[in-house]
């Protein structure tokens, strides 16, 4: 199976029905017993993973760095889920519904603001062991797709738990690992030293600090132009050994 036909069959395929059944209990007023109906309490036997990514154009490197991904988890058993975000069309428009800073779990969160496919991205995290995410490096910010998600999925009552905007907030979800796979055409010497490396400060600090102790691991693959097929072997490779949790030389 070539890389597109992958990633379009892992994206089309993922947990739709029990998405539209979740919004349709809420939205018919049916949703009793969210303990029952809510991921992050359920066991499960198989662990589940989540693959993110982002990039317009098919056959990228970032698409590359995807399928190693997926594949070194699958390797390692996990049930993995890939959306890329530009073939399934996600909307990354926040609505006026999804805007509460506050909010507790539950149904309610899952689909407030959400249209079928974002509660179906919300659903899916909340059972996620891993969670990776790809994308490039656009300055120094993930691309409007990638941060549309972000502010669509990662909310309140899904991430974390705030009962009161002074309060502090309770992480909700059971991710034991998060995995950043980035591309650029900077130096990642130079893109620390000069910039900061804000890629970094947004996945590792704002995003992993609501992780509950998750583990963030991160790879800054580049400069993407002029390397070599040894290069982009080397950095699938590294990309494979973060996901399992392996050092990396």
């Amino acid at each position: 199976m070539g890389r597109r036909d992958y990633l379009g069959a892992a994206a089309a395929a993922p947990h739709q029905l029990k998405a539209r059944l979740v919004l349709d209990a809420d939205r018919d007023g049916l949703a009793s017993g969210a303990e029952r109906l809510w991921p992050a309490r359920r066991l499960h036997c198989v662990r589940r993973s989540l693959v993110i990514l982002a990039h317009p154009r098919p056959g990228s490197f970032s698409h590359a760095l995807a399928e190693a991904a997926a594949d070194a988890l699958r390797e390692v058993r996990h049930d993995v889920v890939v959306h890329d975000l530009h073939q399934e069309g996600f909307d990354p428009v926040q609505r006026v519904e999804g805007l509460d800073t506050t909010r507790s779990e539950g149904t309610a969160a899952l689909s407030a603001g959400a249209d079928e496919l974002t509660a179906q991205h919300r659903l899916e995290l909340c059972e996620a062991h891993t969670l990776i995410v790809v994308h490039p490096n656009w300055w120094g910010k993930p691309p409007a797709i990638m941060a549309g998600w972000m502010d669509r999925v990662l909310v309140p009552g899904v991430v974390y738990r705030l009962d009161d905007a002074a309060g502090e907030p309770a992480p909700l979800l059971t991710l034991r690992r998060l995995v950043v796979l980035n591309t650029g055409d900077t130096d990642p010497a130079r893109e620390a030293e000069v910039f900061g490396d804000p890629l970094d400060l947004i996945w590792r600090r704002c995003v992993g600090g609501y992780l509950s102790g998750a583990e963030v691991r991160r790879m800054l693959a580049g400069p993407i132009s002029g390397s070599t097929t040894e290069q982009r072997a080397r950095w699938l490779c590294h990309a494979a050994r973060l996901v399992r949790g392996l050092p990396i030389s």
